[in-house]
């Protein structure tokens, strides 16, 4: 069922989606929900997905037979609102849920292109004080910080991770090539995707960045996969994508890049399942050797995350 947002993805639809695969944890990425509406603070909102995600975790943790969902969290913080409110969100992040492992503070902007979605209105979010303050106290905690941005903004989260040379930097979605709106149509030799490709050789550089290989299912990569009458093959998608992924993969290598589903984002494009399989295509057609395979499915993540940390809760809890 290719049915993306446009319904509620909760925890049985996503473990049915899993069933025909091989997976053993999960991290969820903030998306907006179960925030705390009786917040007394309107920058403590976010706290309520967290600690939602952290009861996931542990009652995933103790049933027989499911993956260890939840077993990293990505909360999300605004962070340009001042070091006193980012303190303040993350201790309260922290206490909410055990597992939390990074912040997410998206930037992007399409610089006014009103055809494409932004998350934030100012298209320099990254180079502004009020925001590196706020960054900084993501650092001092030992916590990622994972953005999702447009090909056009990767010259400023390189320059971001190199004023933060200590702090893991996850660049989400393979740097998001646009390919619709003033953007499109979708062309790997025209200028729009030559200046992705040039972002995403100079952001490889910085050694503290690791990128996310996933998300061009969503409309605003322009490939076109939701607005088929019937959905892609694994064949199709790793046809159509793969170029682009082993691109990133050849600049950052096998130990800084992990694949992602993106779900269900990308559900309104393909199953979960072609998806994956997708992603062994790609991987096994460019020759991946099997240390090469883990990192992409496994290692880096594993790592970023820290997911080995992850401890079981010692307690019986409710069926999710």
């Amino acid at each position: 069922e290719r049915a993306g947002v446009a319904r509620p993805y909760l925890v049985d639809a996503f473990v049915a989606d899993l069933a025909a695969n091989n997976v053993t944890h999960t991290v969820f990425a903030t998306c907006g929900a179960w925030w705390d509406k009786d917040a007394t603070e309107p920058h403590l909102k976010s706290v309520g997905e967290v600690r939602k995600c952290q009861e996931i975790a542990d009652a995933a943790a103790v049933l027989p037979g499911l993956p260890r969902l939840c077993a990293g969290i990505i909360a999300h913080a605004d962070l340009d609102t001042g070091r006193e409110k980012v303190a303040a969100v993350l201790d309260a992040h922290a206490a909410a849920g055990a597992n939390l492992r990074a912040v997410r503070d998206n930037a992007n902007n399409a610089g006014g292109d009103e055809g494409i979605f932004a998350a934030t209105k100012n298209p320099n979010k990254l180079q502004d004080p009020a925001f590196r303050e706020g960054l900084a106290e993501v650092e001092s905690r030992g916590l990622a910080y994972d953005c999702f941005l447009y090909h056009e903004q990767l010259p400023q989260f390189a320059e971001l991770a190199a004023a933060f040379p200590n702090l893991t930097l996850v660049c989400n979605h393979a740097g998001m090539p646009l390919g619709i709106s003033s953007y499109g149509p979708r062309t790997w030799d025209g200028p729009h995707t030559a200046a992705w490709r040039e972002g995403i050789t100079q952001l490889a550089a910085m050694p503290n960045v690791v990128m996310k290989l996933g998300g061009l299912g969503m409309p605003v990569a322009g490939f076109g996969f939701a607005e088929r009458g019937k959905p892609p093959t694994s064949d199709e998608v790793a046809a159509a994508l793969g170029e682009y992924y082993n691109f990133v993969i050849d600049a950052f290598g096998c130990d800084r890049c992990m694949w992602e589903s993106n779900f269900p984002v990308d559900k309104a494009s393909y199953s979960y399942t072609v998806l994956w399989n997708a992603f062994k295509k790609i991987s096994a057609g460019r020759g991946c050797t099997e240390d090469e395979m883990a990192a992409l499915f496994s290692g880096t993540a594993t790592r970023v995350y820290r997911l080995g940390e992850t401890e079981a809760p010692t307690t019986t809890l409710p069926p999710l």
